[in-house]
Parts: structure tokens; sequence; C-alpha cells
């Protein structure tokens, strides 16, 4: 079960002694390298599960960067919101994070993250060679990939829940385990 509440304006990352990272706010270069950087000084892991863990963290908050709907504007700077909590668990770590997105991406998102989780490791590897071969529209950031390598590296299913915002928008909320 993800750990949230109802109400998005009270989505407050709650204590719990097994959070390395807990964080809501502007995802930046800087926002991404400072918790990279917590998450080195906070895990006694292989540098296996270590490269795994932090490929799927930068992934997650790439995406949040270019797609959430929630964003702070500051000195003529615009910044995407979204949040983040990554959890030690006695046999895994599990990064949960969330974001505003318009309904209808979300609703591509969650059909995107089921076709995903219906495919095996080999199948996911010739999704992805197969998305990198094809062109790039110009209106998305990416190949569509991103995702694809994040189940690849968790070797788990994704777990996406949705939070309606009210008429337009809802907070998508991805769960990604990693076996230790």
């Amino acid at each position: 079960m993800l750990r949230y509440v109802s109400n998005y304006d009270q989505m407050l990352i709650k204590r719990d002694p097994e959070s390395l990272v807990s964080y809501k706010g502007p995802i930046t270069p800087s926002v991404i390298a400072t918790i990279t950087s917590q998450l080195r000084d906070k895990a006694d892991i292989s540098e296996r599960v270590t490269n795994r863990l932090f490929s799927v963290f930068i992934e997650l908050a790439q995406n949040m960067q270019y797609y959430s709907a929630e964003v702070i504007r500051y000195a003529n700077e615009e910044e995407k919101i979204g949040w983040i909590q990554i959890f030690e668990r006695h046999d895994c770590y599990e990064l949960n994070c969330g974001n505003v997105l318009d309904q209808a991406k979300v609703k591509k998102l969650a059909d995107h993250c089921q076709k995903i989780n219906q495919l095996n490791r080999e199948e996911l590897r010739t999704l992805k060679r197969e998305r990198r071969r094809t062109k790039l529209d110009k209106a998305k950031k990416g190949a569509g990939i991103g995702l694809v390598q994040v189940a690849i590296l968790a070797g788990n299913p994704l777990e996406v829940n949705t939070l309606k915002l009210g008429k337009h928008y809802n907070c998508i909320i991805l769960k990604i385990t990693i076996n230790k």
C-alpha cells in the first residue's frame, strides 16, 4: 500500500525511521544532485543495488522535472513541483514519488505502466530497443523508454495510484520497489 493521504494539500512527508530521503518541492538539477549525495551517505548497500537505486531515482526525478503541471514561479524562473520519499526496508528499497498532471496525461501514463507490467524482462528490453529506433516526437522530451528502464532496473511491477484534484488535474503516485 502506498503511503499518502487523500488530500494533496496535506501530502506532507511524515517522519519514518526507514526513510532515507523525504522531499517535496521544486525538482531541480541541484535538488537531484543533493538527494543523490544524501543517498550515497545513508545507504549501506552493494554497488549493483546502488546503481539501480540511483538510476531509478534520477529517472523518476527527471520525469517530475519535465512533466509536472504544478509549478512555482520566482525571479523569472519556473520550476516543476513533485515529491519523493525513499525507504529502506529489510529486504528492499521503496521509492514513492508523485506530481500533478492533467487528467488525460495521467490516464495515458497509467495505461503505459499497465502495459509495462504485463511484459517480462526480455520483452521490456525488446520494447526499449524498439522505442530507441523510433523517431522522437518533438512535443515529447524522450522516446518513452524511461519507465521501461525503471521496470527493467527494479525487476518489480510499477505500482500506480492517482488522486483526483478537481476537474482537470490528478496527482500521479508511483511506487517502485528494488530488491536488495
